[in-house]
């Protein structure tokens, strides 16, 4: 029966784990930045798309009271 010791192998004490460690750290802070940047991202999309719907609601109710005027509006003879 083996040991745990011998199950583990090498590796456990070896000096370069950290070595290893370090680049697998390097890319996760990377992508949590890179998950920061995104969430900022969408945040700033959101309010824009609430704002552009905001304005289009506007738009429509003003083309829905020219239209009303307009179809209220006496007629001019053209020349």
């Amino acid at each position: 029966m083996t040991t745990t010791s011998e199950r583990i192998g090498p590796h456990a004490t070896d000096t370069a784990v950290p070595e290893r460690i370090g680049p697998v750290l390097h890319n996760i802070a990377r992508d949590l930045a890179t998950l920061r940047q995104l969430e900022h991202i969408q945040r700033q999309h959101q309010i824009t798309l609430a704002c552009t719907e905001t304005i289009a609601t506007d738009l429509r109710a003003e083309i829905t009271t020219l239209t009303q005027g307009l179809a209220h509006a006496p007629a001019t003879p053209r020349p």
